[in-house]
C-alpha cells in the first residue's frame, strides 16, 4: 500500500472524528482538538512510518489507490487537502441516508429501530472543531459533504478566510438551493466542482430523495449551467437501489437534455488528466458527467441481494452498465427482501405519496419471488 494521504490529507465527520481519509475504516486518532494536532500527531507519524515501509494497513485495506510516493510531500508535510462535514442539517430525508446526515431523520430512525433496523438515531450534530487552529497555509483543496452545505452560513464564511485563486473547492449538494451570496467567491477560486445528488427524476427522485421538487431541480440546474465553463464544473452522482433503479436510465437522458455532457469540460478534463498521469503513473481517468454507486447500504435497498427472477426483470429494463455489472456479485438474501417490503409499506404509511410506478414493479417483484 502507498499513498500520500498522511502527508497532506485529513478528512472529518460532523461528529469530530477525524481520519486520514474518508475511506479509511477504523480510528486512528483520539480526539484532537484541531485537525493540525490529529495532523501531528504521533499517531500519524506511526502511519506514515508504516505507509513508508509498505506495511499491510487494515484501515487502507478497502482503497484501491496506489500512489509513488512524492519527496516534496514527506519533506515538507502539510494540511493540502482536507474533507469536512461541518453538521448534518439538510432539508431532504433521503431513503438511503440517516440522520447522522439528515436531522430530519431522527423520528424515521427511531422508528425503524423500532421494526428492527439497523439504525442510531442522532440529533443536530455540529462540527465544533476550531477550524482557526490549523495551519492551511498551503491548503490547495477542500472538499465539503453534509447536511446540506449551502444551509450553512459557515462554510461561506470559512473558504472567505483561505488562499482562494489557489483552492479548488468541492462540493456535494441536493441542488434544492441556488447559493447566490456565495457565487462572487466561487469565481475567485482556482477550480469549484459541483456534485449534484440525483437519485432519481420525477416521481422516483421525489419519492426517493423526499422534499425534492423536480421544478426546483430544473430551475437551479439551468442557472449552474449558465456559470459552467468558468472554472465551474457541474457532475451528477446517482445511488442504485431497489426502489429508484428502474429510472436510472431516464436519469442521465434528463441531464442531457439540460446540455450536461463531458465535452463542455474538455479543458478540465485535460488538466486534471495530465496531473492524474503524473500522479498515478499513468492511469487513465474517465470524467463522467454522471457517476453510479450500487448501494450496499442499508442493506434492505442493495440491488444485489434481490430475487432472482427481480434481477431479470430489471436487466431487461435498463441499459447502465455499472448496475448491471453489480446485480450478480450476490446471491439472493430473503431477510434483506423481507425487510424491503417492510421498508416500502414503512415508507407508504409515513408519508403523503404512494410508491412510484417503476418502485411498485419492483415491489411487486419481490412479493412474488421471495
Amino acid at each position: 500500500m502507498s499513498c500520500n494521504a498522511p502527508w497532506n490529507h485529513l478528512w472529518q465527520e460532523t461528529t469530530g472524528k477525524i481520519k486520514p481519509c474518508c475511506v479509511f475504516n477504523g480510528n486512528v486518532y483520539p480526539n484532537y482538538d484541531s485537525l493540525q494536532e490529529a495532523f501531528d500527531s504521533k499517531e500519524n507519524l506511526a502511519l506514515r512510518k508504516q505507509m513508508l515501509n509498505r506495511e499491510d494497513i487494515a484501515g487502507c485495506r478497502g482503497c484501491t489507490i496506489k500512489e509513488d510516493f512524492d519527496v516534496y510531500t514527506r519533506k515538507k508535510p502539510k494540511l493540502r487537502d482536507i474533507e469536512l462535514s461541518f453538521d448534518n442539517n439538510c432539508n431532504y430525508k433521503c431513503v438511503t441516508c440517516e440522520s447522522k446526515f439528515s436531522r430530519l431523520l431522527f423520528d424515521d430512525d427511531l422508528a425503524l429501530k423500532e421494526l428492527g433496523f439497523d439504525r442510531n438515531p442522532i440529533q443536530f450534530i455540529e462540527n465544533s472543531t476550531d477550524l482557526s487552529k490549523n495551519d492551511f497555509s498551503e491548503l490547495r483543496k477542500i472538499r465539503i459533504a453534509g447536511g446540506e452545505p449551502f444551509l450553512n452560513k459557515k462554510i461561506l464564511d470559512f473558504i472567505q478566510t483561505l488562499n482562494l485563486p489557489e483552492l479548488a473547492v468541492y462540493i456535494n449538494t441536493n441542488n434544492s438551493i441556488f447559493p447566490t451570496k456565495w457565487i462572487p467567491t466561487i469565481q475567485q477560486l482556482k477550480r469549484f466542482r459541483l456534485i449534484v445528488s440525483l437519485d432519481g427524476i420525477d416521481e422516483v427522485g421525489e419519492f426517493s430523495r423526499y422534499h425534492m421538487k423536480m421544478n426546483v431541480m430544473t430551475k437551479n440546474l439551468k442557472k449552474w449551467k449558465k456559470l459552467a465553463g468558468q472554472r465551474i464544473i457541474l457532475s451528477f452522482n446517482f445511488v442504485s437501489h431497489s426502489l429508484n433503479v428502474l429510472n436510472i436510465d431516464k436519469t442521465e437522458k434528463y441531464i442531457s437534455e439540460l446540455g450536461f455532457d463531458s465535452s463542455q469540460y474538455d479543458w478540465y478534463i485535460k488538466e486534471y488528466y495530465d496531473w492524474y498521469i503524473k500522479e498515478y503513473n499513468g492511469t487513465p481517468w474517465n470524467f463522467q458527467i454522471m457517476t453510479v454507486d450500487n448501494c450496499k447500504y442499508p442493506r434492505h435497498l442493495d440491488v444485489g441481494l434481490l430475487p432472482k427472477e427481480t434481477k431479470k426483470l430489471i436487466e431487461k429494463k435498463i441499459k447502465n452498465e455499472k448496475v448491471l455489472n453489480y446485480l450478480w456479485t450476490k446471491e439472493t438474501d430473503k431477510n434483506e427482501c423481507v425487510n424491503f417490503l417492510k421498508y416500502c409499506n414503512y415508507l407508504e404509511t409515513t408519508r403523503p405519496m404512494n410508491l412510484p410506478e417503476e418502485t411498485e414493479i419492483i415491489y411487486n417483484s419481490v412479493v412474488k419471488n421471495l
